[in-house]
């Protein structure tokens, strides 16, 4: 089974709408990595699915691996992909 990145606006209304989307998908992924480019949206993204030990908010592009698929669901701008040998999932492309 794969890990997924799931990339969203890192502002807390935009993780609170994708609260249910997320735990889904952890049931299809053997680890979902939520990235977050400011610090201070770590430890509520940690709080919020912290019943989940499959969710794993982190910091940055720090995955261990290349072997994720990846959701990117920021629109109207392009976005560097961030690697892995899966799949890369963006309204853009």
């Amino acid at each position: 089974m794969k890990d997924l990145v799931f990339i969203i606006y890192d502002a807390f209304g935009d993780w609170i709408s994708a609260n249910g989307m997320i735990r889904h998908l952890s049931n299809q992924y053997q680890k979902v990595y939520l990235i977050h480019d400011t610090p201070f949206v770590v430890p509520f993204c940690q709080n919020m699915f912290r019943d989940n030990d499959r969710i794993v908010p982190i910091e940055g592009m720090n995955i261990p691996h290349f072997d994720y698929d990846v959701i990117d669901l920021r629109v109207h701008e392009i976005y560097y992909s961030p690697g892995g040998s899966g799949i890369y999932f963006n309204k853009v492309k």
